[in-house]
């Protein structure tokens, strides 16, 4: 129905003067036009240097509501509309939305959702930080499926917001003070890395995207060392007080190290960034921080300048609530029947990363989520769903059985709904309470 309105609209906008128009669709075009600008002089201030490509490229606005769009250029397949120097459509319901990087109508996108913020450094700073996540298959530096789990627990979260308040000491200070903090920063990370050593690994990659891509925004979006320096200190106090970090503790981690970073004065360390580099170690070198094999009786002898026996009594409360909201979870997921949505590929999900929680070695919770695979689309909103993962892959989804009068393809639970494919089921799981969604044969 949107589809035949829209079209309807852009029949009758063709043939009159479309500025007077403008404010009869959902996104604001001419908003959206001074946005693209805006998005462009970022680009052509930066002209490649910091990447050594250009970060302009096909950008696309989105209503969350209606599915609306606007972007700066045709797409491959026609799905779009040329509307004066912009082009609309519908995102179809089997793409999520969200900020990042997408795929669809043959086109590399960069995503962002609309309406964006109203304050122009915070602005400039989303559309750099989304910019990048469409050049960074580019770069090598490909997003995987990192389980970050380990920053739910008492310790990993500890020693994460040492290293966070260290860092802050070293963005606020000079000279040698700077080096101490540095230091110290370099010792908690080693301290939970040497607790965690399997989880490395992870860290590194979220560290390179989602880190990278916050540290390109404040590095291009802001107009000064200064702002920039605030910025990343801002944002290492404010996550200092999220309840949650398994994939969002990046954001304030990878601005402090990229920062610190170009203050030594080296300008090429981007140029051979991997997908194994770790920043901490790029740090370490830029500033000849020699750190003996770090240990956890090290790093308590350091942690008095960061308050870290009120940061240990904090995580001590934090860990006696999370117990309790493990026995939620295991209620919710393992005690009673559950419906299994087997995942066979790399699930299109949207989520929120301040909304995960650990649920043990089994995987983690996504609070609320939207996901696209092949047996349909599941929108989950309370209560969760559980991604089940393994040498970062995730195996399946569970959420609750389906309540008893859902009928056909449109299934409801607690807290979710299912819309299944043509040509898939629900059926039992052996001889088990469960359910599981399966192809027809």
């Amino acid at each position: 129905m949107y589809s035949m309105v829209l079209g309807l609209y852009l029949a009758l906008t063709n043939a009159t003067s479309g500025q007077d128009d403008f404010e009869t669709t959902p996104i604001d075009l001419e908003l959206a036009m001074q946005y693209f600008k805006e998005a462009r002089a970022i680009s052509d201030r930066d002209g490649g240097a910091m990447w050594g490509l250009e970060l302009m490229g096909p950008l696309l606005f989105v209503d969350r509501a209606t599915r609306f769009v606007v972007t700066n250029q045709p797409d491959k397949q026609n799905q779009l509309t040329k509307q004066g120097d912009l082009h609309v459509g519908t995102l179809p319901d089997t793409k999520g939305i969200a900020n990042t990087s997408m795929t669809w109508s043959g086109v590399q996108w960069t995503m962002l959702m609309w309406p964006l913020p109203e304050d122009p450094d915070q602005r400039n700073q989303l559309l750099a930080h989304e910019m990048f996540h469409r050049i960074q298959d580019d770069l090598n530096l490909e997003l995987g499926m990192p389980d970050n789990r380990h920053l739910d627990e008492h310790d990993g979260r500890l020693w994460l917001r040492l290293e966070w308040r260290a860092l802050k000491m070293a963005l606020e200070s000079d000279g040698k003070a700077r080096h101490m903090a540095m230091t110290d920063a370099l010792l908690f990370r080693g301290a939970r890395h040497a607790l965690y050593p399997n989880q490395i690994a992870d860290e590194l990659n979220l560290e390179l995207n989602e880190g990278l891509a916050q540290y390109t925004g404040i590095s291009l979006g802001l107009d000064s060392i200064e702002t920039q320096c605030n910025a990343a200190i801002q944002g290492l106090a404010s996550h200092d007080r999220h309840r949650n970090f398994i994939r969002s503790f990046a954001y304030a981690s990878g601005p402090a190290y990229g920062l610190l970073i170009d203050k030594a004065g080296l300008s090429e360390w981007r140029s051979k960034l991997t997908v194994h580099s770790d920043l901490g170690k790029i740090l370490a070198e830029a500033y000849a921080i020699d750190l003996p094999s770090p240990s956890e009786a090290m790093a308590r002898e350091r942690w008095s300048p960061y308050e870290g026996s009120l940061v240990l009594l904090e995580e001590d409360e934090r860990h006696q609530e999370a117990l309790k909201l493990q026995a939620t979870f295991k209620a919710r997921f393992e005690d009673n029947p559950t419906l299994i949505l087997p995942l066979n590929s790399f699930p299109n999900y949207t989520f929120n990363p301040n909304r995960i929680k650990a649920f043990g070695d089994v995987g983690s919770v996504y609070l609320s989520t939207r996901v696209v695979s092949d047996w349909g689309i599941l929108d989950v909103t309370s209560g969760g769903a559980l991604f089940v993962q393994q040498d970062g892959v995730f195996l399946r989804i569970v959420v609750p059985t389906p309540f008893p009068d859902s009928k056909g393809h449109s299934v409801e639970g607690d807290g979710y709904t299912l819309k299944l494919n043509e040509g898939w089921t629900i059926k039992s799981r052996g001889d088990t309470q469960d359910l599981i969604a399966q192809k027809e044969k």
